[in-house]
Order: C-alpha cells, then structure tokens, then sequence
C-alpha cells in the first residue's frame, strides 16, 4: 500500500512536469523572408510658373527715322535715330531690363488719337504710355509752353536735366499732370536748335527783316530779334526756301536730313534757338501702381537715366553728324553766334518772351522763376 501511494505520487508529479513543460515552451516561429530596405523617394517639384508678361500700348511722338552712318550697323549700342529712342527705343530698353516682363507696343504718331489729346487719353487709359513733345499739350495744360523749353532757354540737355531734377523744377510741374492721371517724364531732346537759311545767318543783326518760318513759342523770338515771322506747315518749308517764300525756318538740324533742307538753304545758323527742348514720355499713374513694385520702380527711376544717354547725349552725336555731313556732302555753311551774341539773345527772350509766357498762370511764372534763378547761377543770364 505504501508504495502504491509513493507510485501515484511520482506519476502525478511527471504529468504535472509534462504539462509545465508544455505551457512553458515558447510558439514555433515561422521563418520571415528579409525586406530590403526602401529608399525615401523626392517628390518632383512642380515646373516654375513663367512670370506674367504685362502688355502696354505706347504712341509714338514721330514716324520712325533709318539709322544714319555708324548708327546703321547692326552691332550699334544705340541704333534709334533722332526721336525713336524715347518711344521705339524706350520699349526695347525696359522689355530687356524687365526680362520681358513688361511689353510695350510702340503704335504709330497720332494713329490712335491726335498727340495734342495725348494728356486726355492717357489719363483715361486709352494707352498706358505717349510719347509727345508738351508744346503740343499747352491746350490743356498752359505750363507746358514755360516746361517744354521756350527760345534760347536751355542750351543743351545737361542744364535743362540738372534743373529739372535737382533744382525741384520737375517737382513743380509734375502735380499738373497728376491732376489728368497723367505721370510725367520729362525727356531732354539735344536738338541743335537754330536756322537754316537762305542768307548769312551769322547774328542776330542778320534776322532783321528776314521772312523767318517759325512754330510755336518762336514767332515772338523772331520777331524781337526784328525778323518776320511767318506761320506755315513744316510740310511746305522746303519748298517755301526753294521758291523765296521764306528766307529761313526756326528747327533742329535733325531736319537738314529728314526734310532734305540741305538741299535749298545756303547754311545752317546753331545759336541754342532751344539747344535742348524738353520733350517727354508721360504715363497712366493707375497702369504704373497697377505694376509690380519692381518693374514700377524701374520705370520711375531708371527711365530718366536711359533718356539722358540716348536723348541727352546720342541724339546730340546724331544731329551734329548731320550737320557735319550736309557740310561735307551738300557745301552748305555752319555758323554758329558767339557765346556773347546767345548771352544776348537770351536776355532778350527772358524779356520779351518768357515773360508772355510766364504770365499764363501763375504756376507757369513759378516755374520761369525757377529757371531764371537756375540760370544765373551758371552765368547764363
């Protein structure tokens, strides 16, 4: 009996062993195949939006001119003749500055509205930009006779843009335009100013009595300096010398060429009649805040510098190659009034004809007030 008991008792711990075992076995794993790892994958950026091309309409103040000699080659920093480059040229300069951000069409003079209502339609957004001389615009803004430069004012660009910019004469006129929407920027057009003629235009003595073709603020000059002023198309001009009508024509030496007076006059008289007139490029103030800050900040500030090269300093070279060449080519003569005769000249304009002008409005003498000052300073009055 009592190994029968001790029997069981062993049985029973073996089973009890057994089944601890079991439960204390750890679950067969089933073998896993290795993942290789994955390699984090760069989303593709998306392609680079194009910035957007901003398109303007520009009129432009005159036909286009060709290129004359050395400008004419193809390789020519400066291939605008005359008055293209504050229009045709102006557009080409900010297009490439802009990286073609801002397109400026350039149409055709007085093609989209007559130049004399350019303020009117830039105001209201016909176009954005003109190009236009501001003797034209007198009708709606009377300063402009005093701004554009009146006769004998200034003898070249450097004067009338030291003055305008640094004298607070641009300050003064520009609130003018502002009051049609209208931002101005003044362009200092190097004009070598005076007469071709039909006789020996040496002195002011020379005009008296003489059948002078003038165009606007001129007739007075001429006819203070004794001559006769006659009002007549520039269309007519060259046959008004060929035939005697007139003696002589107030103009820029521009037109020995484009108006092939080289041809009829016996020569060319420089005595700064208006050395430089002050034309410009005025635009829509709601289409320049309508630009990005960049492009507007280019068109404000930078603009001047680009007309001052090409205005200022290449229509300069431009025009004194024509005359040169109807010298050289057609036999005509250069004559050009000593310092003392134009020093007299001009006191005589200041008198007789900046004064009637000056007295338009009283902006206009403000103005006049300012450039007098100006030129003292420099000796020239």
């Amino acid at each position: 009996m009592k190994h029968k008991t001790i029997w069981m008792l062993v049985s029973m711990l073996m089973v009890l062993g057994l089944l601890v075992g079991g439960f204390g076995c750890a679950p067969e794993v089933a073998p896993t195949t290795p993942t290789t790892p994955t390699t984090p994958t760069t989303p593709t950026p998306a392609p680079p939006t194009a910035p957007e091309v901003i398109k303007w309409t520009m009129e432009a103040k005159e036909p286009s001119a060709p290129a004359y000699g050395h400008w004419a080659r193809p390789d020519a920093l400066q291939h605008w003749m005359l008055h293209a480059p504050m229009d045709r040229g102006w557009a080409e300069w900010i297009l490439d500055l802009t990286d073609g951000r801002l397109e400026v069409t350039v149409a055709e003079a007085n093609s989209i509205y007559p130049l004399h209502e350019a303020v009117e339609n830039v105001g209201a957004g016909v176009t954005e930009a003109c190009a236009v001389a501001p003797g034209y615009l007198a009708g709606t803004i009377p300063e402009c006779y005093v701004g554009t430069g009146i006769s004998m004012m200034w003898p070249d660009a450097r004067y009338a843009f030291d003055c305008f910019y640094n004298y607070g004469l641009l300050d003064k006129w520009q609130p003018a335009f502002a009051a049609h929407n209208v931002y101005l920027i003044p362009t200092f057009n190097s004009e070598v100013g005076g007469f071709g003629a039909t006789f020996a235009c040496t002195d002011m003595a020379s005009i008296e009595g003489k059948k002078i073709r003038f165009f606007g603020a001129h007739g007075k000059f001429v006819e203070a300096l004794g001559g006769l002023p006659v009002d007549m198309a520039y269309a007519d001009v060259y046959m008004g010398l060929k035939l005697g009508t007139i003696d002589g024509t107030t103009t820029g030496g521009l037109a020995l060429e484009t108006g092939k007076l080289k041809e009829v006059v016996m020569g060319w008289a420089t005595m700064g009649l208006y050395g430089c007139t002050v034309n410009s490029a005025i635009f829509n103030i709601d289409a320049l805040n309508a630009l990005p800050d960049d492009i507007e900040k280019l068109v404000k500030e930078q603009s001047k510098y680009y007309f001052a090269a090409t205005l200022g300093m290449v229509e300069l070279l431009q025009q004194e190659y024509l005359i040169a060449a109807s010298v050289r080519d057609y036999g005509i003569e250069h004559w050009v009034w000593s310092p003392e005769e134009q020093k007299k000249a001009r006191e005589i304009a200041k008198d007789e004809v900046w004064s009637f002008y000056g007295a338009k409005t009283p902006l206009s003498q403000e103005m006049l007030d300012i450039i007098i000052e100006y030129q003292k300073v420099f000796g020239l009055l």
